[in-house]
């Protein structure tokens, strides 16, 4: 029986993160929406998704603040009420200045849901293997929701939009109370208590949350437009949603993959791999001539992605069991998260919208740089405690 509540809570864990993490992956449905039905530029529409993922920037950084001093279980509770008002009068505005400071209040939320998550799965047992589960359930979520927001899109427009987030908010607070409603035992990053020593920690995990940093600005920065780049190969904004929902099968295979090898050949290999592969992704996105190129873009692109992120946070786990340092990863990733769509926009500004393709690239070849020490620390310090 306790082995049956256990499996439950872990599921719920895993519900509950999926439809915290899942708006923003719709990012790129969201920016043809402003950009073809609201009539927004496409500074103005990286600007929006941009404060959405400034507010989840701030979210993870009340997480890491305060989940030393207040459960979980409670921070969720009380955010997820903001983000479904912010939600809620999304349905009813279209100014551009409100619909900032609304998606900017939905962000809040949004992050602070998807770091007490995060923080969550890294305190428990075999982390990577439970990262790459909830990695695998996002993609086969999105198969159905990015089609099936397309077509509300389609019946209702952007309040539909907003009206589908709506949805995906409230089920946050209904499975708030499967996270840990203890506050948990914290130290200091690289002190007592963590995997790694003080004086070789500090430097190695400034490392991995750069690495993160630039590689969620690399991913988010494209993500955010490859709607666009489809529009503008002469594809419909239904076609591209559809391709958009089946490039996920590649992610939920990165995923297991990620989750089939573990630990087995450390961190460093798994994570170099995967990044190549996010590389590749991008330089299709950046040179896509037709539909099919297009679609194999973002397999790859996709199918990388998912296969890094387990690892990144198993990185985490390994540097520090109780999940302060993955919480600290999350903050890391949605300041990335919020700063590629604008610095995106900026590039490709009076290029080609596929350009975005170099962008990432460039980012990511920096971020397998930073992350390498890292892995190759995680890989010591694992077979030190075998």
């Amino acid at each position: 029986m306790k082995r049956q509540e256990s499996q439950f809570e872990i599921a719920a864990l895993i519900a509950l993160g999926v439809a915290a993490i899942s708006p923003s992956v719709m990012a790129p449905v969201m920016v043809g929406t402003f950009i073809e039905l609201l009539g927004f530029t496409t500074i103005q529409a990286g600007q929006i998704v941009s404060a959405e993922f400034l507010g989840m920037f701030v979210g993870t950084l009340i997480v890491l603040t305060l989940v030393s001093k207040v459960s979980r279980r409670r921070l969720v509770t009380l955010a997820a009420p903001l983000w479904i008002a912010c939600n809620l009068f999304s349905v009813l505005s279209h100014s551009f200045e409100i619909l900032l400071l609304l998606r900017a209040g939905a962000g809040v939320g949004m992050g602070i849901g998807v770091a007490s998550v995060m923080g969550a799965i890294a305190s428990r047992p075999n982390p990577v293997r439970l990262f790459a589960a909830f990695m695998v359930c996002v993609p086969l979520f999105l198969m159905i929701a990015i089609p099936g927001l397309q077509s509300v899109i389609g019946s209702w427009g952007a309040r539909g939009a907003y009206g589908f987030l709506l949805v995906l908010s409230a089920l946050v607070l209904l499975l708030a109370g499967s996270l840990p409603s203890v506050v948990p035992s914290t130290v200091a990053i690289g002190g007592e208590g963590t995997t790694m020593g003080f004086n070789a920690g500090r430097a190695v995990i400034l490392g991995l949350l750069l690495s993160m940093l630039l590689l969620f600005i690399g991913f988010n920065g494209a993500w955010s437009y490859v709607n666009q780049v489809g529009r503008e190969l002469g594809l419909s904004a239904d076609r591209v949603a559809v391709m958009i929902g089946v490039a996920q099968i590649a992610s939920i295979g990165g995923s297991f993959l990620a989750g089939a090898l573990n630990e087995r050949f450390g961190h460093a290999l798994p994570v170099t791999l995967a990044i190549l592969l996010v590389v590749t992704g991008s330089a299709f996105l950046a040179n896509a001539s037709h539909g099919p190129y297009f679609a194999a873009g973002l397999g790859i692109l996709l199918f990388g992605w998912m296969m890094v992120q387990p690892f990144l946070m198993g990185i985490a786990a390994r540097m520090d069991s109780h999940g302060k340092i993955a919480t600290a990863g999350t903050v890391a990733q949605s300041l990335g998260m919020a700063g590629g769509p604008f610095l995106a926009a900026l590039y490709i500004s009076g290029r080609p919208i596929a350009m975005v393709g170099y962008f990432s690239l460039v980012l990511f070849v920096i971020g397998l740089a930073l992350v390498l020490p890292s892995a190759l620390k995680a890989n010591n310090t694992m077979q030190m405690t075998r």
